[in-house]
């Protein structure tokens, strides 16, 4: 304690007084770490050592103590008030933001809380990573409930391809999973007229012809009425 009025502004001297405390005591008191956490992040805002073990600690007290549902969302609810102030601080963190975005997603199950927030990381990380955000949280997040409204989750499938347009065969495989016949129909299209397109699968023109001609032959549609629509829904998304 002693040591950490000295010199507050090393984040080492903290780290170390909460692992003496964490392991030094079978049952340290919840109280005394956070508030030991507080200080420690308030006079090393810009610590993102001190956060990540801060948020971490926090999410595991969460997790490993047996509560009520109610309980449990206040809590969770206090937690994503401290990530926003850790955020505030250090908003370029991908660590961060994937620690954030997963609690969102795999524990708190806010759909639209965890789409705003992946929206904002990519507006805060460097471009150089948004590849990477891309392919190991958004996607993924996307692809996992049924409970995403499947125009939601194709809004943000084509931003991705705009991202990465040499991508578009794995939205054609997201839109026919979907059932989105037309639009995916019309993408493929769109990549057999290109003649630069180079597919990541290894598919050959005559192949991607085939799956053209399958998707037609094998699903009824009113192309004239859904293909207008999916063009609204487009026009729609690019002004939105």
């Amino acid at each position: 304690e002693e040591n950490c009025l000295q010199n507050p502004y090393v984040e080492d001297v903290w780290d170390k007084y909460i692992q003496f405390l964490l392991n030094n005591n079978s049952n340290p008191s919840f109280s005394k770490i956070l508030t030991i956490h507080e200080r420690a992040v308030k006079a090393n805002p810009k610590s993102r050592n001190l956060w990540l073990k801060y948020l971490r600690w926090r999410l595991n007290h969460i997790k490993t103590k047996n509560q009520s549902i109610e309980k449990t969302s206040i809590e969770f609810n206090k937690v994503n008030l401290v990530f926003e102030r850790c955020i505030a601080n250090i908003h370029d963190d991908f660590e961060i933001w994937e620690l954030y975005v997963k609690t969102l997603w795999q524990d708190q199950y806010l759909i639209t809380k965890t789409r705003h927030v992946c929206d904002r990381a990519l507006q805060s990380l460097d471009i150089t990573e948004h590849g990477k955000f891309w392919s190991t949280l958004y996607l993924p997040f996307v692809r996992s409930s049924d409970k995403i409204p499947v125009e939601t989750a194709c809004r943000v499938y084509r931003r991705y391809v705009q991202f990465e347009p040499a991508h578009v065969e794995e939205y054609i495989v997201f839109l026919k999973n979907r059932g989105r016949i037309v639009e995916s129909s019309q993408r493929l299209v769109e990549i057999l007229n290109d003649e630069n397109f180079v597919s990541l699968l290894n598919k050959s023109k005559h192949q991607m012809w085939l799956e053209l001609c399958d998707l037609i032959t094998k699903n009824v549609i009113t192309v004239s009425e859904k293909s207008s629509s999916f063009s609204k829904e487009t026009n729609d998304n690019n002004i939105n």
